[in-house]
């Protein structure tokens, strides 16, 4: 049994065993497939396999940015309907780093605390030696 090929028909959709078998025309396999298929060694595999896919496709689109944002530039600024192009533009100005940004009033140190507790690890501020300081 080729573990490689039973993990590619396991990422293409096909998940019973015997189907499996078949698509690889072994089909007196079938129960290899199912022990591997049930084993933590495949369940390695596959969220490897995943990242690696999922990385691979991140690397793609990064290579097709410029064409992706030209075609979205091109289609807002040829739509007839002004708000549509309004839209774009303005879409295209905060992706660019030009939008609004969010203004929070810190007037507290716990709404200080609140406001940095996702950019900070949790045992940071907890911790008696760590270097916050509560704001006077």
């Amino acid at each position: 049994m080729e573990r490689s090929l039973v993990l590619a028909q396991y990422l293409g959709g096909v998940r019973n065993p015997g189907l499996i078998a078949q698509a690889l025309n072994t089909p007196d396999e079938e129960e290899q497939i199912n022990a591997f298929l049930r084993s933590a060694e495949f369940n390695t595999c596959l969220v490897r396999a995943k990242k690696d896919i999922a990385a691979s496709v991140l690397d793609t689109i990064r290579e097709q940015l410029h064409t992706f944002l030209a075609e979205y530039t091109a289609l807002g600024l040829a739509c007839g309907d002004p708000r549509v192009r309004a839209q774009v533009l303005k879409d295209l100005l905060d992706r660019g780093g030009t939008g609004a940004t969010a203004k929070v009033a810190l007037t507290t140190p716990d709404m200080y605390r609140k406001a940095i507790e996702g950019y900070i690890e949790n045992d940071t501020l907890d911790s008696p030696d760590a270097d916050v300081k509560p704001i006077p």
